[in-house]
């Protein structure tokens, strides 16, 4: 079997034992960079596939573009925000279907003393490390880590997905 064939196969197979709310696509980027996508219509999701990738999940217009991993999601997969704040502080990896930014994702950075990388920080601490309290990070949209801070929206919603074990399975 092609990996289409199997991915087609494992979708409906999934959509099946209970009805596949979104894909999580893996995409690998012409840059070796890897682009998360959060797709809310499975079905059209899979019929995008169907046309612009190849049997081996190539981008017919790129072929440095490809899926390397994907996650067929349930509404019964997400949580609220006490669970996800559970899982990071675990060390996980969370992210919420309702962001539209590709690749975005939550992760706990646990208190530290890192090295000083200004000339405030430098001055502040005499060049000795910077202690660091705890806060939450998240990868943007554009690729880079910023501290997160919750908006009210983000608090009460119960569209939470934990990404921990896609993390888990790369790292083989």
């Amino acid at each position: 079997m092609t990996k289409k064939e199997i991915f087609k196969e494992e979708f409906f197979k999934a959509d099946g034992e209970k009805k596949v709310d979104r894909i999580i696509l893996f995409i690998h980027m012409p840059d070796d960079s890897e682009e998360v996508i959060v797709n809310s219509k499975p079905f059209e999701k899979v019929k995008y596939i169907d046309g612009a990738y190849t049997e081996e999940l190539v981008h017919k217009n790129n072929e440095q573009i490809y899926i390397s991993d994907y996650i067929f999601a349930h509404d019964e997969d997400a949580m609220d925000f006490g669970e996800a704040l559970y899982i990071l502080k675990e060390g996980g990896i969370v992210t919420r279907k309702g962001w539209n930014g590709k690749g975005m994702f939550l992760y706990y950075v646990p208190e530290g003393n890192y090295l000083p990388c200004t000339d405030a920080a430098r001055w502040a601490f005499k060049g000795e490390a910077v202690p660091y309290g705890a806060y939450i990070a998240m990868k943007t949209a554009q690729g880079n880590v910023v501290p997160w801070l919750a908006s009210q929206t983000d608090l009460l919603a119960e569209d939470w997905v934990d990404m921990t074990p896609i993390m888990a399975e790369e790292r083989g």
